[in-house]
């Protein structure tokens, strides 16, 4: 079974597999401080449609601050 596209309907039978099974562990981050050009250039290297942005101790920010 192969999964698409993000929000798509999963089929019945999706096997039990763990996140920590698939997730990537070598995240590309950047800084709020960081260039944009850095951020697409992330994007466009490593096809991501997102990258991570944290503060100096790794640590992300969900609030708009």
């Amino acid at each position: 079974m192969e999964v698409v596209q993000s929000g798509a309907p999963f089929k019945e039978g999706l096997p039990d597999v763990k996140v920590s099974e698939v997730m990537r562990r070598d995240v590309a981050t950047v800084h709020p401080e960081s260039p944009i050009t850095q951020v697409v250039e992330l994007l466009l290297d490593k096809d991501y449609t997102a990258v991570p942005v944290v503060d100096n101790d790794g640590e992300g920010s969900w609030h708009g601050q």
